[in-house]
């Protein structure tokens, strides 16, 4: 399992140069589960979240969904720096994400997400180069 923690600032103020009060828009998380740890200043619901990642919905076939959210811009934001430090755990980028054989999980079907286009399963660290490439640009596609 590779773990990362992760330290984010959300500066204070600035609401006036803000389009619509969304810091982070809508995602999912990448890796398997994220611990979000967050204190007096608000932003998520809860003081300890805990995300349900893309992987985990491939492992369990969909019993378990990954959880879309945001990051918004709140009325206490004006005033007040937010700091968040979520912990992510992603397997290491070899593991299948095929759905984990059991009793409660039922067996891959053509829907199932982590089948490629080409039929192929997908691993963690695939999963994780699409949805990086999705979500950034890379210099070299930048400057075309």
């Amino acid at each position: 399992m590779i773990k990362i923690l992760r330290y984010l600032k959300y500066p204070r103020g600035g609401e006036s140069t803000y389009q619509e009060p969304v810091r982070a828009g809508a995602h999912s998380d990448y890796g398997s589960i994220t611990l979000l740890f967050q204190k007096d200043v608000p932003g998520l619901e809860n003081s300890i979240l805990v995300n349900v990642g893309d992987q985990m919905q491939e492992w369990t076939n969909g019993i378990f969904k990954s959880t879309l959210h945001r990051v918004t811009f709140l009325p206490e934001h004006a005033h007040l720096d937010r700091y968040s430090m979520p912990f992510f755990v992603h397997p290491e980028d070899a593991t299948l994400l095929s759905p984990i054989p059991s009793k409660v999980v039922p067996p891959p079907s053509e829907s199932t997400q982590g089948v490629a286009k080409s039929g192929e399963i997908n691993t963690a660290g695939e999963h994780l180069r699409r949805r990086l490439d999705a979500t950034y640009k890379h210099e070299d596609e930048a400057t075309e």
